[in-house]
């Protein structure tokens, strides 16, 4: 007992295909859940990008006040042990483990006479999103601060030099 439609109500009714092409409704709820996954992923990155620019801002001022207070140090006693414990108690008091400040006395990069204090501060900032994307679950930040020592002028004109 098979019925077989004749061919005039076969062309009569529109093939599956054809009725979703011609339907319309629903478009923006296809679009949307094929759209938000790609901007929830853009949005996660931006977010993690913007907390490692945070971050690495904090260090860079770390790193900073960690150069200046070895040369001071060093200023004070001609002791390298004494610059580098007064730059990681810096980095300490900012929240960065002492393991993660290093500290030595370079040449000057502004002047090759004279000598300064190099603080490199390292830090591996977790992801939390991005890793969601296949993005590697940290990434490292470093910042690196020089303070210069016999510059025979006092810290805020060198800081304030156009030069």
């Amino acid at each position: 007992m098979f019925f077989r439609q004749s061919r005039s109500s076969q062309a009569e009714q529109p093939g599956l295909f054809s009725r979703f092409q011609a339907d319309t409704r629903g478009n923006i709820a296809v679009i949307f859940a094929l759209l938000l996954p790609i901007v929830l992923g853009v949005s996660a990155l931006v977010a993690e990008y913007g907390y490692s620019l945070s971050v690495q801002a904090n260090n860079q001022r770390t790193a900073d006040l960690a150069a200046y207070a070895g040369a001071l140090a060093y200023t004070s006693a001609s002791s390298t042990t004494l610059m580098s414990s007064a730059a990681k108690r810096v980095g300490e008091l900012n929240g960065i483990a002492p393991a993660n400040v290093a500290v030595d006395l370079v040449t000057s990069p502004r002047n090759s006479a004279n000598r300064a204090v190099r603080a490199v501060v390292t830090v591996d900032n977790s992801l939390f999103l991005a890793p969601i994307l296949g993005v590697s679950n940290s990434v490292r930040i470093v910042t690196v601060s020089f303070a210069e020592i016999g510059a025979g002028v006092s810290g805020c004109i060198i800081a304030l030099d156009a030069t």
